[in-house]
């Protein structure tokens, strides 16, 4: 073989020169002969771009104007080189309302995990059924993800989608350890083997079934898993969650603690905590929204009149995020506030064992002015505010208690 050439380095410097005039000299020979460039893809643009809600709406009117195109044109993007964009493509086509297997099985061979979760977010919301064996796929994929909506694994979304897609409440907890969830991740697998070649009416009817078997048992998993399942469901599923959700008077008792470590002054807040305990022989299931604190003031009576009863004067308010429900009629719900979604209810749900107990964390104050303040706290019940007849709603939650502020 022969022996590599080496040129030297003045007579490889010779070449170069030599090719540079040439080319100057071609180019001064023939005119340029101007190349018409392709217009910038708009959309290209907005799906590599970071995603807020002003972004969003523009990719929505865009993808609007494309018409009967848009699911067609969004799928092609999942040859895109970036993952953001293909990220963003899918996201689109759930915006748009495409629905077929057709316009996302493009995306199932991405394994990028922001891709994977937006394909499984979609499909699910979608209700894209034939999707199943790409979901289940991920069902033990626990790769995970951090945002500003905070942390989850696609682990996580594919059983929030399999139970959406199926109906079937198979129990899973993401804190469980991971012998518990291979499982959990195993009982899908059976599940599908078992039923993949039924209709998809089959397998809601189904889970409605096992969800109303395992509320009315005592299983904490299985009911657990049997309400996060009903919230995603549709509206007969619905209405057996709502039903699962009423409570007879009294069974849920409340009490406000206000525990500050000294007497508290008015710029000062106060920790307190609202205890929901269950009175009753059975368990009660409870869909607890956000929880918060009223104070009005309490003026004191006037010396000459000891027998009198204090009145309340003035308000402030403050309060905090938790969970609940309790003792007197509630203010009618403002026209304007819709019913829970399934994003409201995730995580929501409280499942108290007979003599039972949960607390939310609250806090009162600061408040303008030093003297006795009636605190009372109250919780959204997102059981009672589900779709469904006015009747039977259970009552709300809410306890008070009093405490004085000094200056």
């Amino acid at each position: 073989m022969a022996a590599p050439r080496i040129l030297r380095p003045a007579f490889v410097r010779s070449l170069r020169l030599l090719g540079a005039i040439v080319a100057a000299t071609v180019t001064a020979i023939v005119p340029a002969v101007a190349v018409p460039r392709a217009a910038p893809d708009p959309l290209a643009a907005m799906l590599a771009d970071d995603w807020n809600d002003t972004t969003r709406a523009a990719v929505a009117e865009r993808v609007r104007g494309l018409g009967g195109a848009a699911c067609a044109t969004l799928a092609g993007y999942a040859a895109a080189p970036d993952p953001r964009s293909r990220e963003h493509a899918v996201r689109s086509l759930d915006i748009a309302g495409c629905g077929s297997l057709a316009d996302y099985r493009p995306f199932f061979a991405d394994r990028a995990p922001w891709v994977v979760n937006a394909v499984i977010d979609a499909v699910a919301q979608r209700g894209v059924t034939a999707s199943w064996p790409f979901v289940l796929a991920h069902v033990d994929d626990r790769r995970q993800l951090v945002s500003d909506d905070g942390s989850w694994t696609i682990e996580d979304a594919a059983h929030r989608a399999l139970r959406r897609l199926t109906g079937q409440p198979i129990p899973f907890d993401p804190d469980d350890p991971p012998v518990a969830r291979d499982h959990a991740a195993a009982a899908w697998r059976a599940w599908c083997a078992a039923h993949a070649g039924e209709p998809p009416s089959a397998w809601l009817e189904s889970g409605r079934t096992a969800a109303r078997a395992a509320l009315a048992g005592s299983d904490p998993a299985g009911r657990m898993a049997a309400l996060e399942t009903l919230a995603l469901s549709d509206a007969r599923g619905l209405a057996i969650l709502r039903d699962a959700l009423l409570r007879a008077p009294g069974e849920i008792e409340a009490r406000l603690v206000c525990t500050p470590e000294e007497p508290p002054r008015v710029t000062e807040t106060v920790p307190c905590a609202l205890v929901l305990r269950n009175a009753a022989a059975r368990r009660i299931p409870m869909a607890l929204g956000d929880a918060g604190i009223v104070l009005a003031g309490i003026a004191e009576p006037a010396p000459d009149q000891p027998g009198q009863e204090p009145r309340r004067e003035g308000k402030g308010s403050s309060g905090a995020r938790g969970k609940g429900s309790a003792a007197r009629p509630p203010a009618a719900a403002p026209p304007s506030v819709p019913p829970p979604t399934a994003s409201d209810l995730r995580g929501r749900f409280v499942d108290l064992a007979p003599g039972a107990s949960t607390t939310l964390p609250l806090s009162a104050g600061p408040v303008a002015t030093a003297g006795r303040y009636e605190a009372r706290a109250t919780v959204r019940d997102l059981g009672a505010a589900l779709p469904g007849p006015p009747g039977g709603r259970p009552d709300p939650i809410e306890a008070t208690t009093v405490v004085r502020f000094e200056q």
